[in-house]
């Protein structure tokens, strides 16, 4: 599966500002990738008992700590995750 994004979703998805890697902020977009749609995260993961307190998942240092990676078959493809619930979250840098 590729995902491909053909402009910038950023109406109701998970922007976190202020993640920090060697020393440099870094704006990481949390996206739930279903088959033939993306969703924001707030949509799905509010109802998710694992979620944070705000209904977004738990994010911290770079790492989906309520899902485990999924491996990429492609380098060109963003970073993903299955979180618990098994939805698929892709990190779109």
């Amino acid at each position: 599966m590729k995902l491909y994004v053909r402009e910038p979703i950023y109406m109701g998805i998970s922007a976190y500002n202020g993640e920090r890697a060697g020393g440099k902020e870094r704006f990481v977009m949390l996206v739930i990738v279903m088959d033939d749609q993306i969703l924001p995260p707030r949509q799905v993961c509010q109802a998710c008992l694992l979620a944070d307190q705000s209904g977004q998942p738990r994010w911290h240092h770079g790492k989906l700590r309520c899902g485990h990676v999924i491996h990429k078959l492609d380098q060109a493809q963003p970073e993903q995750y299955e979180c618990e619930m098994g939805f698929r979250v892709a990190n779109i840098e």
